[in-house]
């Protein structure tokens, strides 16, 4: 749910880039008009939602991924003491 709604609000946020920059460096493109708002910031909030993306999907497959193969090759995380599988 968390990833879905991170790449909703990439969507959003490099539409409103996107149309900024178009109106603003190359009026011929296609837009929806300008947006108000500091160049660098719509960068910067490009580059960070992107970063944070990475790290949210590196998470999950981290910790849900792994936990699955674990269960998946009989790991638990319990001490065999028998010696007996």
């Amino acid at each position: 749910m968390q990833i879905t709604q991170f790449v909703i609000d990439l969507f959003a946020t490099y539409f409103a880039s996107y149309t900024h920059f178009a109106y603003k460096y190359v009026p011929r493109l296609p837009v929806l008009g300008d947006c108000a708002g500091d160049e660098s910031a719509a960068i910067i909030g490009c580059a960070l939602l992107t970063w944070y993306l990475v790290l949210f999907i590196q998470f999950y497959h981290k910790t849900y991924k792994a936990d699955a193969e674990r269960k998946a090759n009989g790991v638990n995380g319990t001490a065999n003491r028998s010696g007996v599988k």
